[in-house]
């Protein structure tokens, strides 16, 4: 099993991404080089909502959660991951399956 949903405690490094998505893997490093800017940035699924750690004002997240219990520990003043609400850049939550999502947003030209 991969664990993709850490966070650390300590409110000094919360806003650092943890664990799989951690300071050396392939995403951090692509996305803390990445010049241009602003960036749009499409996420399946809020197991890796610690992406959010990467964003720049101006730049957006868009995650794609089906699990509305994860969507539930992931925002709002109870969330008990807080990489949404400490997002720099702007964070959009489509709720459902993110297959049908995505193959709307399609059809529609988004």
């Amino acid at each position: 099993m991969v664990d993709h949903g850490m966070q650390f405690l300590n409110p000094q490094f919360a806003r650092e991404a943890a664990g799989y998505y951690g300071p050396n893997s392939g995403i951090s490093l692509v996305l803390r080089n990445r010049q241009a800017r602003p960036m749009r940035i499409g996420v399946v699924g809020l197991g890796t909502g610690e992406i959010a750690a990467f964003a720049k004002p101006g730049d957006v997240l868009r995650y794609y959660e089906i699990n509305p219990d994860v969507i539930r520990y992931s925002q709002g003043s109870g969330a008990y991951f807080t990489y949404l609400g400490n997002c720099q850049g702007k964070v959009e939550l489509a709720a459902g399956d993110a297959r049908l999502s995505l193959e709307h947003e399609a059809e529609r030209g988004q």
